[in-house]
């Protein structure tokens, strides 16, 4: 058992859990949050404005470990004649964030559309709003997994993220959605995050240029970055899934960072797919990956190197 106290997740994990988000082991009890301080504006609501679009929600769409970068177009995902496609039932996210998305097809397909729109359980159909990513794979495949980067300032909480895919043709499939819940974390001159897809317990470090690092043990700096999400703490399963650290506007040092990653406990689990996203002075990196069992423990030296970047 670790000695060091770990933060619990935000209180939007009540909501998500009586939306009937599937955990596995205990869940943890969920005291109140401390106020963000590092975000200038965040998602506040549940109920999407009238003239929402994709580009509210979503800054990016890619596949294949990022190799294929999504081509923003104007038109929403819209249904087809051809074959029948399934995503990833939900997902949590963090503001700024990403997500990975598993997507399916009955018969092989050469690109996958990407849009946004409204949740609803009782929809078969999911309806998007205008805009969408459209990702060129460069081979037919029946599966892979695609990965959306959410925007800082989501309007709202909870929203689709509607998917199709096509053949060499052009025939599109029927669509799917991936019912998105936010989490909300700080974001400011500074924002590094990580997402897994299995419960197990990973953890974010991050090194800012003076040589301190920010991870579970020590959750803050002195050059004021702040550890404000951590999950699944000794395989407490929660849930969420992400982990974020972030530095307050116009506080962020100059110089280089290091970000790492560490699977502190596998809980069972023989391996874990990864995204890091990191949003700097307007400048957005990600890199993707796996972890595999078993656990490592911890300490302010685990951890592999995910990648480095500067702020100005």
């Amino acid at each position: 058992m670790r000695t060091t106290s770990r933060r619990r997740p935000l209180a939007a994990l009540a909501a998500i859990l009586v939306a009937g988000i599937a955990l596995t082991g205990c869940i943890p009890s969920i005291p109140q949050p401390p106020s963000p301080t590092t975000s200038d504006a965040g998602p506040t609501s549940t109920t999407p404005p009238a003239d929402a679009s994709i580009d509210d929600y979503l800054t990016a769409a890619t596949a294949d470990g990022g190799d294929a970068e999504g081509a923003s177009v104007g038109d929403a995902v819209t249904p087809g004649s051809g074959s029948t496609v399934t995503v990833t039932d939900r997902a949590i996210a963090v503001n700024g964030g990403s997500v990975e998305i598993v997507v399916s097809a009955d018969e092989p397909f050469s690109s996958v559309h990407v849009g946004v729109g409204p949740t609803s359980a009782s929809s078969t159909t999911p309806t998007a709003w205008p805009g969408s990513y459209e990702i060129d794979l460069g081979a037919p495949t029946t599966s892979t997994s695609i990965v959306v980067t959410l925007s800082q300032s989501p309007p709202t909480t909870d929203f689709s993220v509607i998917v199709a895919v096509a053949d060499d043709a052009g025939t599109t499939s029927s669509t799917d959605a991936t019912a998105i819940s936010v989490v909300e974390v700080g974001t400011g001159d500074v924002q590094v995050s990580v997402s897994w897809n299995e419960d197990v317990d990973a953890d974010l470090y991050v090194v800012d240029p003076n040589g301190d690092t920010i991870y579970y043990g020590s959750t803050t700096s002195p050059s004021g970055g702040e550890l404000d999400l951590d999950s699944n703490p000794s395989c407490s399963i929660d849930g969420i899934r992400n982990e974020n650290v972030t530095w307050p506007t116009g506080e962020a040092p100059s110089g280089t960072y290091e970000v790492r990653l560490n699977l502190y406990a596998d809980c069972d689990i023989d391996r874990t797919s990864w995204v890091v996203t990191v949003q700097a002075i307007g400048r957005t990196y990600r890199w993707e990956g796996i972890l595999e069992a078993p656990g490592l423990g911890g300490g302010e030296e685990a951890g592999i190197l995910v990648g480095r970047f500067d702020v100005p």
